[in-house]
């Protein structure tokens, strides 16, 4: 049976159109469209279903949503918003001075940070990068540096923290934070969701050497893995 002709799908589409009628109006007026995306709490899922983001093609269009674009699709079970600006959570390190002692990490982390996090969401804020952190299963895994660690933050960081002299060949996040409080991602060389695969192995390349150009400009420093979500 077609997308179009079930009427279970019609029925479990209908909140897409509902946004979408949102995002027609709010597309002038960015409040709205920042607290409907908001109410409705969007992240990505996995896979879209191609008949029907075939048939939904025609009424979708790149909107901007601060910084990222955002492209809603319709499936036939739910609405997808997906960045075709990068990727919606990405694997952030952040180069601290080794000057700055283990019990004082956390809050030279914060003090990097703070000027690329979101501050309100229903306000447009210039050079913001993400509006909140995650933590997920470590990357960085240098058994030496947890070691040196104090016992006290020890679990904390464990996994999540090398020196950059330690930092492995094969590491690659998706961003940077500069002991200068600069911040550097792979979107700024062209990866894009939306892009082909051609393009954005591109961008990875010239990010990856550029990455290892900013591990060359720190040295001395210890790295702390985080998420951000943008």
């Amino acid at each position: 049976m077609s997308h179009i002709t079930d009427p279970c799908w019609h029925r479990q589409s209908l909140t897409g159109f509902i946004l979408i009628s949102i995002v027609v109006i709010g597309y002038q007026h960015r409040r709205l469209l920042t607290l409907a995306f908001k109410w409705f709490g969007f992240k990505r899922s996995a896979g879209l279903d191609e008949g029907a983001s075939e048939w939904f093609a025609p009424y979708s269009k790149n909107l901007e949503y601060d910084a990222p674009d955002v492209l809603i699709i319709v499936t036939n079970s739910r609405t997808e918003v997906f960045s075709s600006h990068k990727p919606m959570k990405t694997l952030l390190y952040v180069f601290v001075p080794e000057s700055v002692g283990p019990f004082e990490l956390a809050d030279t982390v914060e003090e990097l940070l703070e000027p690329f996090r979101l501050k309100h969401e229903d306000t447009i804020q210039p050079h913001w990068r993400f509006d909140y952190l995650c933590k997920f299963d470590p990357t960085l895994n240098c058994a030496a540096t947890d070691a040196e660690l104090p016992p006290q933050i020890r679990s904390e960081y464990a996994g999540h923290i090398t020196r950059l002299s330690r930092l492995s060949s094969d590491a690659l996040p998706g961003a940077v934070v500069t002991t200068h409080g600069e911040w550097h991602d792979l979107s700024d060389f062209g990866y894009r969701m939306m892009n082909d695969e051609s393009a954005n192995a591109n961008a990875r390349q010239n990010w990856r050497q550029h990455f290892w150009g900013l591990v060359d400009k720190s040295p001395n420093c210890w790295v702390i893995e985080t998420w951000a979500h943008s």
